[in-house]
């Protein structure tokens, strides 16, 4: 029985096959295929390309076979499997990738364990139900797991080399991922800004998203900046706080500008691995965007007391942007910002192109690059950064020494992304 038939212009990913009762896939080795990656849902259709029930990088051919295979899971006929696969293939010059998304396959015929059990030497996951950016526990019965120090979503172990969030941006914005953030800005950066859900500062369109900062009068007529303005429910904030409402006085207006920020507190969060964000960092003067982590749960302290770890940033100022940062904020006061950040320069903007901005954060160091080309690795003195707290006037140091080396990086974190303008 042939299913998930994928084609490329070099004719290497042929004679894919199935064969079900187990639940088990290969597709035939050819020369410079690198990887195959298999996501799918079974009777649940995908959102674009997720995680999914089943979700597996494989990096090694055996027997000549791509294989993946899960024991657990038993297939009836009439079943459906929603799925997206991709392929890693080097030409002998180039990398080279051939994703198959929005794919489907209706079971029609089964086949005995035991038909298959002696023409394959397949690597057996154990599939948890999972969502969109999780992954399978570790230990799963035959050890195919391999362990990592990666957690998720407090405290659920990952699997070695596992995709646990992905976010193509390719429909409207995934409630159950994200939340934006509808509140007045405040500590630690106090942002001259007011976070808003509004399609003129947020949206998304092929496969883009798009935060862009407006002045408030632009939105809401002339003089609005000196009327007292209520979020109301709509507020992410603390109710009845400066978060959610204003009332401008003699010497005081609201922000002049509305930007959008997203993140995904309550519902994704994780501690240790690979990052990588493709984005096009935006002109002006005076605009700051910001991909970030922060603390899930301010596990030593509120705001820059956790500490915060920035992907990538630059402002848009053209006699600024050629400076790109990345790294760690250990504390609100100078020094304490620019002791772990790690810059790179060019003659030319950040801004003209997109670029893809990755951190590795590994127990030991946090490491900074952008388009695969490393420009900075942090690593915590002998005593952990908390030792630094006499040397950088840190305040909440000592609570770090309650962790490791790393702290206050040792603690699950959120992203988030936003733009604004100071």
């Amino acid at each position: 029985m042939r299913c998930l038939m994928l084609q490329s212009k070099h004719c290497l990913l042929k004679d894919l096959e199935c064969l079900f009762q187990i639940f088990l896939l290969y597709f035939l080795d050819g020369e410079g295929i690198k990887l195959f990656a298999f996501h799918g849902k079974i009777n649940e259709e995908m959102e674009g390309r997720e995680a999914g029930t089943f979700s597996r990088d494989i990096l090694k051919a055996k027997n000549g076979r791509w294989t993946f295979s899960d024991k657990q899971t038993k297939l009836k006929i009439g079943d459906i499997l929603y799925y997206w696969t991709y392929v890693e293939y080097f030409d002998g010059q180039r990398k080279l990738g051939y994703p198959k998304d929005d794919q489907m396959f209706v079971v029609k015929e089964l086949i005995a364990e035991t038909d298959i059990s002696s023409t394959t030497t397949a690597t057996t996951v154990t599939s948890a139900a999972t969502t969109r950016g999780s992954v399978p526990q570790t230990g799963s019965p035959d050890g195919s797991c391999e362990g990592t120090d990666t957690t998720i979503n407090n405290g659920r172990k990952s699997c070695k080399g596992k995709l646990i969030f992905t976010e193509p941006f390719d429909a409207e914005m995934r409630n159950k991922l994200w939340t934006i953030d509808q509140k007045f800005a405040g500590a630690p950066d106090y942002e001259f800004v007011i976070y808003v859900n509004n399609p003129q500062t947020l949206n998304i369109t092929s496969k883009h998203l798009s935060i862009k900062p407006v002045l408030i009068e632009t939105v809401y007529g002339d003089g609005f900046v000196t009327r007292p303005y209520d979020l109301g429910e709509n507020c992410t904030g603390v109710t009845g706080s400066p978060d959610c409402r204003i009332v401008p006085d003699a010497g005081f207006i609201l922000p002049p500008v509305l930007s959008s920020r997203i993140h995904t507190k309550g519902k994704f969060s994780f501690k240790y691995g690979k990052i990588e964000i493709k984005a096009k960092l935006p002109k002006g003067d005076w605009i700051y965007p910001e991909l970030y982590l922060n603390s899930v749960n301010d596990d030593y302290g509120l705001n820059y007391d956790s500490g915060q770890i920035r992907i990538a940033f630059t402002p848009g100022n053209a006699n600024l942007n050629t400076k790109l940062e990345g790294g760690i904020i250990l504390g609100s006061n100078a020094a304490s910002r620019s002791y772990g950040i790690k810059s790179v320069e060019k003659r030319t903007s950040w801004t003209n192109e997109y670029h893809r901005f990755g951190l590795n954060w590994k127990p030991d160091s946090i490491t900074v690059s952008v388009d695969d080309k490393v420009y900075g690795t942090i690593y915590p003195p002998t005593d952990g950064f908390a030792s630094l707290g006499p040397f950088l006037k840190l305040q909440n140091a000592e609570r770090w020494k309650t962790g490791t080396n790393l702290a206050p990086f040792d603690k699950e974190v959120l992203l988030q992304k936003k733009r604004y303008i100071r």
